[in-house]
């Protein structure tokens, strides 16, 4: 990674960005001196967690409440038909 990161650096005409290592203190720091910019809120779509199949959710294998989290799922591919329609 640190070599990907220092190409990126040392090409600036290229990518116009400089990327650095961090943590996520760093990150909520950073958003929070851009008290200016008005961030963009997801208003549509859904924030429940997804499943590859009946036995992998994306937030966790190990979580709580699987059968509330297969009815979530199972709703969700229903909400996602009918809007499409």
């Amino acid at each position: 990674m640190g070599k990907i990161i220092e190409y990126i650096n040392a090409h600036p005409e290229k990518f116009n960005m400089t990327v650095q290592f961090s943590v996520l203190s760093d990150y909520f720091k950073a958003i929070e001196a851009e008290k200016d910019i008005e961030w963009p809120k997801k208003t549509f779509g859904d924030f429940m967690p997804y499943a590859d199949n009946d036995r992998s959710w994306w937030t966790g294998y190990y979580t709580s409440r699987p059968l509330f989290k297969g009815l979530v799922r199972e709703s969700e591919s229903l909400l996602r038909t009918v809007d499409s329609l």
